[in-house]
Protein backbone atom coordinates (compact mmCIF):
# COMPACT_ATOMS: atom_id res chain seq x y z
CA UNK A 1 0.00 0.00 0.00
CA UNK A 2 1.44 3.73 -1.17
CA UNK A 3 0.85 5.31 2.67
CA UNK A 4 2.93 8.07 0.70
CA UNK A 5 0.61 8.66 -1.87
CA UNK A 6 -2.72 8.23 0.78
CA UNK A 7 -1.18 10.87 2.67
CA UNK A 8 -0.30 13.51 0.17
CA UNK A 9 -4.08 13.07 -1.02
CA UNK A 10 -5.68 13.64 2.29
CA UNK A 11 -3.88 16.70 2.93
CA UNK A 12 -4.59 17.56 -0.30
CA UNK A 13 -8.20 16.73 0.37
CA UNK A 14 -8.62 18.80 3.43
CA UNK A 15 -8.35 22.66 3.42
CA UNK A 16 -7.06 22.46 7.60
CA UNK A 17 -4.73 20.61 6.95
CA UNK A 18 -3.53 21.91 3.26
CA UNK A 19 -0.09 24.11 3.67
CA UNK A 20 -0.15 23.60 7.35
CA UNK A 21 3.88 22.70 8.08
CA UNK A 22 4.52 22.18 11.89
CA UNK A 23 7.89 22.70 13.38
CA UNK A 24 8.25 19.97 15.92
CA UNK A 25 6.71 17.25 17.80
CA UNK A 26 5.06 19.38 20.49
CA UNK A 27 2.71 21.67 17.44
CA UNK A 28 1.70 18.07 16.34
CA UNK A 29 -0.81 17.98 18.74
CA UNK A 30 -2.41 20.86 17.24
CA UNK A 31 -2.94 18.93 14.02
CA UNK A 32 -3.51 15.86 15.32
CA UNK A 33 -7.09 15.21 15.87
CA UNK A 34 -7.59 16.38 12.24
CA UNK A 35 -5.36 13.79 11.35
CA UNK A 36 -6.38 10.73 13.04
CA UNK A 37 -10.34 12.02 11.56
CA UNK A 38 -9.60 12.34 8.26
CA UNK A 39 -7.40 9.26 7.83
CA UNK A 40 -10.60 7.46 9.75
CA UNK A 41 -12.40 8.70 7.14
CA UNK A 42 -10.67 7.01 4.58
CA UNK A 43 -9.66 4.19 6.68
CA UNK A 44 -13.25 3.00 6.82
CA UNK A 45 -13.73 4.20 2.82
CA UNK A 46 -11.07 2.37 2.03
CA UNK A 47 -11.57 -0.54 4.34
CA UNK A 48 -8.22 -0.07 5.85
CA UNK A 49 -7.44 -2.38 8.81
CA UNK A 50 -6.19 -0.67 12.05
CA UNK A 51 -2.46 -0.80 11.46
CA UNK A 52 -3.07 0.78 7.78
CA UNK A 53 -4.87 3.58 9.48
CA UNK A 54 -2.11 4.02 11.81
CA UNK A 55 0.82 3.90 9.31
CA UNK A 56 -1.21 6.16 7.15
CA UNK A 57 -1.40 8.39 10.09
CA UNK A 58 2.07 8.62 10.26
CA UNK A 59 2.18 9.30 6.61
CA UNK A 60 0.46 12.30 6.96
CA UNK A 61 2.40 13.72 10.04
CA UNK A 62 5.63 13.10 8.23
CA UNK A 63 4.54 14.99 5.50
CA UNK A 64 3.53 17.99 7.46
CA UNK A 65 6.36 17.54 10.25
CA UNK A 66 9.70 18.57 9.70
CA UNK A 67 12.66 17.12 11.93
CA UNK A 68 15.46 17.30 9.85
CA UNK A 69 17.70 16.45 12.83
CA UNK A 70 16.26 13.00 13.31
CA UNK A 71 16.98 9.84 11.38
CA UNK A 72 13.58 8.97 9.51
CA UNK A 73 13.50 5.77 11.09
CA UNK A 74 13.35 7.48 14.64
CA UNK A 75 10.96 10.07 13.46
CA UNK A 76 8.54 7.44 12.08
CA UNK A 77 9.17 4.98 15.38
CA UNK A 78 8.43 8.42 17.53
CA UNK A 79 4.95 9.40 15.17
CA UNK A 80 3.50 5.77 15.75
CA UNK A 81 3.90 6.34 19.51
CA UNK A 82 2.16 9.58 19.28
CA UNK A 83 -0.33 7.91 17.58
CA UNK A 84 -1.04 5.19 18.93
CA UNK A 85 -1.28 7.39 22.34
CA UNK A 86 -3.84 9.79 21.17
CA UNK A 87 -5.91 6.75 19.79
CA UNK A 88 -5.85 4.78 22.93
CA UNK A 89 -6.89 8.57 25.06
CA UNK A 90 -9.62 8.78 22.40
CA UNK A 91 -10.69 5.41 23.25
CA UNK A 92 -10.17 5.60 26.34
CA UNK A 93 -12.50 9.15 27.19
CA UNK A 94 -15.36 8.54 24.37
CA UNK A 95 -15.21 4.49 23.10
CA UNK A 96 -14.39 4.09 19.95
CA UNK A 97 -17.65 7.18 19.00
CA UNK A 98 -14.84 9.76 17.84
CA UNK A 99 -14.32 7.76 15.11
CA UNK A 100 -17.76 8.61 13.89
CA UNK A 101 -16.96 11.77 13.54
CA UNK A 102 -14.64 11.58 10.42
CA UNK A 103 -17.60 9.98 8.76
Amino acid sequence: MDYQAMAQEIIDGASELRGLKLKDLKNAQTALPLVLLAVEARGRAKSLTGADKRELAVAVLNRLLDMPYLPEELEAALLRRLVDAAVSALNGISGKRWADSGK
